[in-house]
């Protein structure tokens, strides 16, 4: 057994646990100076770390945990199901079966068509449920009970409305392509004072794919050529990376004049620098990876060195936002864990006999109701409340919750991508502060100490009305070519232009 002397898994463990998110697992504890002690903990997802679907299997893997304090050890030991469906028939059935092996807690990542039957169990049978992030809005229980389920991912619509005041703008356009994308829009408009908003989203479209969005943009260009616009884009890492790419080779959309925000958490992932088209838009972004902390450079290092066909996602200097959550959720759950353990070593000493799971006098948890009565999981509420007094630093910055079971006390980053397609952070936003300029590195381009006399120069000017001050700008740049020793011919563009 591997020793836990850091805030994080060992890399050989999460190189298990990248190749499976997608997965209902189970987790069993030992005492070494007792009676085997055996907690089961179900691991709910329906992607994999880079989210892309998996197909069915059922797999064992085992992972490993030294706890230090009274040389208590424990073990996780994932059996894998995946998760391909959206019956609630189906769902149910699986959430019972793993109900019914003596699931502790549940951990994992569900689909907006999965959620709310998940989300039901977990909250009837007092079932702890972890999950890097909700696919959609959750209210509070409307029995006022304690909501069992807990997101890793912060709520971050204030940083965007922050971003868009420190920049002034007063009109956005809001392009997304998943109901988080929707959520997030929602999140905006309650954010927004009525009658004071300090912008106004004008138009709203969700895309399907890149050609949809470049072609609503297109539209938008023919009505108003000339004005400055301003982009919330809401997509995945890969799909804003095509509409900026295909944005810049179109000739029909101009550059200058637009400033696109990536309102998802998408800049933790490796934006190519030798893709210059990235560098030659405005786009400004949000960071929850501080990738400069040591703790998490040197987490990057062994990542960066982990085989990618193996462990998906793997094998790159940066890791993104989902995995990046999922990972510290394994961890918060793991730390929950040492901490009801640590204060009631025995707590679940009753629930294990002769090799099987009890929930109080029945074995493990039943989903057949008795009558209109739901026996809950006997411990759920207890383990629910440790998993809300967990602090600790992970991948994503500091962790911790409110009562609510919502992340509190976080910090985005947010940046800017530079003319070398580099990013460079201009500020952080803070649940606590709100949005903080500062001091931008920006990495200048070299510049060029002279001027090639066997190259050609294309300077393009707008001939417009109401421009009469710029009318004899032509010819003065003629009357000084003989200082640059250049030739310059001037010609007249039509098309469009």
């Amino acid at each position: 057994m591997s020793k836990h002397n850091k805030r994080y898994l060992p890399l050989h463990e999460l190189k298990h646990l990248a190749k499976n998110l997608t997965e209902i697992s189970d987790c069993e504890f030992d005492d070494s100076d007792a009676d085997p002690l055996y907690t089961d903990i179900s691991d709910s997802s329906e992607y994999s770390l880079d989210c892309k679907p998996q197909t069915k299997r059922q797999k064992v893997e085992t992972f490993k945990h030294n706890q230090n304090i009274s040389s208590r050890k424990f073990e996780f030991q994932a059996y894998v199901d995946v998760i391909n469906t959206a019956d609630a028939f189906k769902l149910s059935r699986l959430i019972c079966t793993q109900f019914s092996r003596g699931v502790y807690s549940m951990l994992g990542a569900v689909s907006p068509d999965s959620f709310d039957t998940l989300h039901s169990y977990s909250n009837t049978f007092q079932m702890p449920f972890v999950t890097p992030w909700f696919p959609e809005k959750v209210l509070a229980p409307s029995s006022g009970f304690m909501d069992y389920a807990i997101s890793m991912r912060p709520e971050y619509h204030k940083a965007i409305i922050d971003t868009v005041k420190y920049y002034g703008w007063r009109q956005i356009i809001y392009l997304y392509d998943s109901n988080d994308g929707l959520l997030r829009l929602q999140q905006i408009y309650q954010g927004l004072t009525p009658g004071s908003e300090i912008f106004q989203v004008t138009t709203v479209r969700r895309i399907n794919n890149v050609s949809e969005a470049l072609s609503f943009l297109r539209g938008i260009e023919e009505h108003t050529r000339w004005t400055n616009k301003y982009v919330v884009l809401d997509c995945s890492t890969e799909t804003a990376k095509e509409i900026v790419v295909n944005h810049v080779r179109d000739i029909s959309l101009g550059r200058r004049n637009y400033h696109y925000l990536l309102s998802g958490l998408v800049m933790d992932e490796r934006w190519e620098s030798e893709v210059v088209e990235y560098g030659a838009i405005n786009i400004t972004g949000f960071r929850i990876v501080d990738s400069f902390k040591p703790y998490v450079k040197e987490f990057l290092e062994g990542w960066k060195r982990l085989d990618s066909v193996q462990s998906p996602g793997a094998g790159k200097d940066s890791i993104s936002a989902q995995a990046a959550l999922m990972y510290d959720a394994v961890f918060v759950l793991v730390e929950a864990f040492n901490k009801v353990l640590r204060k009631k070593p025995d707590l679940f000493r009753n629930n294990v006999r002769r090799g099987l799971n009890y929930n109080g006098t029945t074995k493990a948890l039943d989903c057949n109701v008795n009558g209109n009565w739901v026996t809950p999981w006997e411990h759920g509420d207890k383990i629910s409340r440790f998993l809300r007094k967990v602090e600790i630093e992970g991948l994503t910055g500091e962790i911790r919750f409110s009562e609510e079971g919502r992340r509190q006390n976080y910090t985005l980053h947010v940046v800017e991508m530079t003319v070398n397609s580099a990013m460079v952070k201009v500020a952080e936003w803070s649940d606590q502060t709100g949005f903080n300029p500062v001091a931008a590195k920006y990495v200048r381009l070299k510049a060029n100490a002279h001027i090639e006399r066997n190259k050609t120069y294309i300077v393009t000017t707008i001939l417009k009305r109401d421009t009469d001050q710029f009318s004899q700008y032509l010819v003065l740049l003629a009357t000084r070519s003989d200082v640059v020793t250049v030739h310059l011919r001037s010609t007249p563009l039509f098309g469009g232009l």
